[in-house]
């Protein structure tokens, strides 16, 4: 009868309760910043191919280690993981590709009032994404937008770049 009782009592605690889901783990907290790190490489080397391919401006990048700045001539794309909590469920992932200059360049001037600023960027494209995954293997980005499919770090990167490279040929 002591069994059975047991038995009863396992099966009715919810299975959230005894199995946590992997976002809301601390491995996952680990494979969040590579992924975003992937995500971060793969683009700046979409531009290096970009450059290679004959676009003449050399990318500037600036990493952190949630935010990423990729200024490709007069146009830019920034990367940034927006934590909202203790969690990397609650986190979202914002991508947008710019028109003008994200990341100046020169030294840091202190403002001045005969220092003239330079025009605001304006972005061109944007996308929301947030994490889906049971484990790091399979580790996808799910766009807010219900009508885009999940992708991986490669293929954000890549859909990123695309976006990036329209905006400077329409620049």
């Amino acid at each position: 009868m002591h069994e059975q009782t047991q038995h009863d009592t396992a099966a009715r605690v919810p299975t959230e309760q005894v199995r946590r889901p992997f976002l809301s783990t601390h491995p996952a907290m680990a494979a969040a910043q590579r992924e975003f790190a992937r995500l971060s490489a793969t683009l700046v080397q979409c531009a290096k191919d970009l450059r290679v391919a004959g676009f003449e401006p050399k990318p500037e990048v600036r990493l952190s280690p949630q935010r990423c700045i990729l200024q490709f001539g007069h146009v830019a794309a920034t990367i940034a993981w927006l934590k909202q909590g203790d969690s990397v469920a609650d986190g979202q992932l914002l991508v947008v590709v710019w028109r003008g200059i994200v990341a100046p360049t020169g030294a840091h001037q202190f403002e001045r009032p005969e220092t003239r600023r330079a025009a605001a960027a304006t972005p061109v494209w944007e996308g929301s994404y947030v994490p889906e995954a049971d484990s790091e293997a399979t580790w996808t980005w799910q766009p807010q937008k219900a009508e885009m499919p999940r992708c991986s770090s490669a293929e954000l990167a890549a859909i990123c770049a695309a976006e990036l490279h329209r905006a400077y040929l329409d620049a």
